[in-house]
């Protein structure tokens, strides 16, 4: 497994050497981190990705994520607002991430820790939204 897991890292790394101004290598190297329970190092991927391309809604949601699991969580809320911006034409995708900013500002810190079930099953068709 741990092999595997260095695999994954190394291929998601060597993407970003040969494109290191493309924002989708970044947000799959940070995914690998993040599958891996490495939320410091997602988080840095997430953000060279927003730096890069700032309207880039896939990468602030998956930097709030990222956040979220560091109980950053007025930063992640921020980076969902963001999203929620940049995907406001979009209603299926403004309604998905609005439901999520308002679970989080509801609930407590345990209730928003239950939310995160929920939130992963939304996650992939958010993000199918997002790349549109």
């Amino acid at each position: 497994a741990k092999e595997a897991e260095n695999f994954a890292i190394a291929s998601a790394q060597r993407a970003v050497q040969l494109d290191p101004n493309n924002p989708q290598s970044y947000i799959t190297l940070g995914g690998t981190y993040y599958q891996l329970g490495k939320w410091t190092e997602a988080q840095q991927q997430f953000q060279i990705a927003v730096s890069l391309k700032p309207d880039f809604a896939n990468a602030h949601y998956n930097l709030g994520h990222a956040l979220e699991q560091q109980g950053k969580l007025n930063e992640a809320l921020r980076e969902y607002e963001a999203v929620k911006t940049l995907v406001g034409k979009d209603k299926a995708g403004s309604k998905k991430i609005g439901e999520e900013i308002e679970r989080r500002k509801k609930g407590g810190e345990s209730e928003m820790k239950a939310s995160m079930d929920v939130m992963k099953k939304y996650r992939t068709e958010l993000a199918e939204l997002m790349q549109k």
